[in-house]
């Protein structure tokens, strides 16, 4: 890890501003989530329902969660609560109806609860979010799909990540899930509605040759402590960047440009059986064990639960 790097990490890791740590708030879920997968969901409930009230704002996909294991302890309430909250952070009614742990536990009165709050509670989204920002980023997304394999590919890609840096390097921070807000299939084609995303400006920085060695790693690592970035889409973007994935390194004059060696063993990555190295490097940006992500399908299968979103690769 570069001594810049692990200056800036452990500085915002150990001696916490006025703002909150959301390297704090990734470990505590990451701990949930490997309770949920020991299936000592007492355990996982205490830990998200310390740490969740504790931050401002939280992810939609870990408001879910929380709702989903107070399901596994007989909470119905609780797990209302929480699924509103989700709802108010942008995730769909309908796509919590395609849960199945919701489908077995709630009933009639449940469903119209939600469904009669469901409009108060996305107003209260989309006055949390940049709604303008979120709808010029959704052009250019579309914009970026349409110009795949034509001569004005790179060109677009370009004015895109130059829009995305701007935003990253200025106080207004990068344009995350916290300001635009989740995908929307309504939004631009290819976005889903379901998996908690925030592909519209995350493509841009898959397809970019090497946003991270232009830009610098600190301002990402800022970006994460700041609840700005998920961990997990850094390291998406770093196994890009790293495997020189996108179609543009063929068109890039810079082939020079290089970045430390961290093992995620994300897809597309070169995977590797030094899991105590694995999990090492994971930890540092606030993403959680492999052995973690191998067995969350497994225990989805099981209770009917959904774990793995869009970054939850």
């Amino acid at each position: 890890m570069p001594y810049a790097l692990l200056i800036t990490w452990l500085s915002l890791l150990f001696h916490p501003s006025k703002e909150p740590n959301y390297f704090e708030y990734h470990q505590a879920i990451n701990q949930a989530e490997e309770y949920i997968v020991q299936e000592a969901f007492d355990s996982a409930l205490t830990k998200l329902e310390t740490i969740l009230p504790q931050f401002e704002f939280c992810f939609a996909k870990d408001l879910l969660l929380a709702s989903q294991v107070n399901l596994l302890t007989g909470q119905k309430e609780r797990s209302k609560f929480w699924a509103k909250k989700a709802l108010q952070r942008g995730y769909l009614l309908p796509c919590i109806r395609q849960i199945s742990i919701f489908q077995r536990n709630y009933i009639l009165v449940d469903w119209e609860e939600l469904d009669s709050l469901f409009s108060g509670l996305r107003k209260d989204y989309l006055r949390s979010i940049d709604t303008e920002l979120l709808s010029e980023f959704s052009r250019r997304y579309q914009a970026e799909q349409e110009a795949k394999r034509t001569p004005n590919y790179q060109t677009v890609v370009q004015g895109n990540l130059d829009r995305i840096k701007q935003l990253l390097l200025s106080p207004s921070g990068f344009p995350g899930e916290a300001q635009l807000g989740l995908d929307y299939s309504n939004l631009a084609a290819g976005l889903s509605d379901c998996d908690a995303g925030n592909s519209k400006v995350l493509v841009t920085l898959l397809h970019y040759a090497h946003p991270i060695a232009e830009i610098g790693e600190e301002p990402f690592i800022e970006a994460i402590a700041q609840g700005r970035l998920h961990p997990r889409e850094f390291a998406r973007i770093y196994t890009f960047e790293k495997q020189q994935v996108s179609v543009l390194y063929r068109k890039t004059r810079d082939h020079d440009r290089s970045l430390p060696d961290y093992l995620f063993n994300f897809p597309f990555s070169l995977s590797s059986n030094n899991l105590d190295r694995v999990d090492k490097d994971r930890a540092r940006f606030g993403i959680g064990k492999y052995q973690v992500d191998l067995r969350k399908e497994a225990i989805e299968i099981k209770y009917g639960l959904k774990l793995r979103f869009s970054n939850d690769i």
